[in-house]
């Protein structure tokens, strides 16, 4: 859809960073302004890991289970 809105010029704003010629999905919903606020009043929006060895290295980190991707 943002490959559409884009080639109709009817995205509003500028164009999205891309990774392999894909834009991330975090992206696009950070400029329609659609991200969660963190829940500790700063009124910066909740990060997303998009590595996945990150993620779950994170994780650990905090004591959650292993999730093992299939």
């Amino acid at each position: 859809m943002y490959r559409r809105l884009r080639k109709a010029e009817a995205w509003e704003g500028s164009a999205v960073p891309e990774i392999d010629g894909s834009p991330l999905t975090h992206d696009i919903l950070a400029a329609l302004n659609l991200l969660e606020m963190k829940q500790d009043g700063s009124g910066e929006t909740e990060s997303y890991e998009e590595d996945f060895q990150k993620l779950q290295s994170e994780l650990l980190t905090v004591g959650t289970a292993t999730y093992i991707a299939k």
